[in-house]
């Protein structure tokens, strides 16, 4: 099983940084583009406490809870089932591919290659985003309490769910909270959300 700490080795905000150049030319393409309301901030993404897992990861799951330090990865990320990030839990950042079952993320998601979800990309912070330089690809992406999903490599998926209806970057929705199952809270309660996807039950009728 995955240890956060143990499994990684510390990061400073400097070298943190420095991961970042030699995506520089395309963090300024995707900041270009107009038509993504979204900004790739990182000086916030390398700050707080960082730790960094040098290699591609694959794991069965991946839990980031509360207070976590933030995770940076670098090569490709698989989860075959569950990533799950709660409220102020650290970021994750993957230089690489990320490939998931499911996400139900809280916090900050930043992907410099490929997004691909199997079955559901549910958000649920108005602070943090979901940022994406590759293509996303996912059967159902819903934002609750309009999280940002900055896709700017384009995306490739099946049905949009905007809960509050006017969240940015998705005016090409196809449902609103009518979409979603009952006893979620209209999608605001992330842990029971999370808890269905985990299941592997749907939070869409």
């Amino acid at each position: 099983m995955f240890d956060l700490l143990r499994d990684t080795i510390e990061l400073d905000e400097a070298t943190a940084n420095a991961l970042f150049d030699d995506y520089a030319e395309a963090i300024a393409a995707a900041e270009a583009k107009e038509e993504i309301d979204g900004v790739i901030d990182l000086s916030s993404i390398c700050s707080g406490t960082l730790r960094l897992h040098e290699g591609d990861l694959s794991l069965d799951a991946l839990h980031l809870t509360a207070e976590s330090p933030s995770l940076f990865v670098e090569g490709n990320v698989q989860i075959r089932g569950l990533l799950q990030q709660d409220f102020r839990a650290g970021f994750l950042v993957v230089f690489g591919d990320l490939e998931a079952g499911d996400i139900a993320t809280t916090a900050q998601i930043f992907v410099t290659g490929n997004l691909t979800v199997r079955g559901t990309l549910y958000g649920n912070c108005t602070n943090y985003m979901t940022s994406v330089l590759g293509h996303t690809r996912a059967k159902v992406l819903v934002s609750a309490k309009e999280h940002y999903f900055c896709l700017y490599g384009g995306r490739t998926i099946e049905r949009i769910v905007d809960v509050y209806g006017d969240t940015p970057n998705l005016d090409d929705r196809t449902d609103g909270e009518e979409a979603l199952v009952g006893g979620i809270d209209d999608g605001f309660d992330e842990g029971l959300v999370a808890d269905r996807l985990r299941r592997g039950e749907p939070i869409v009728t």
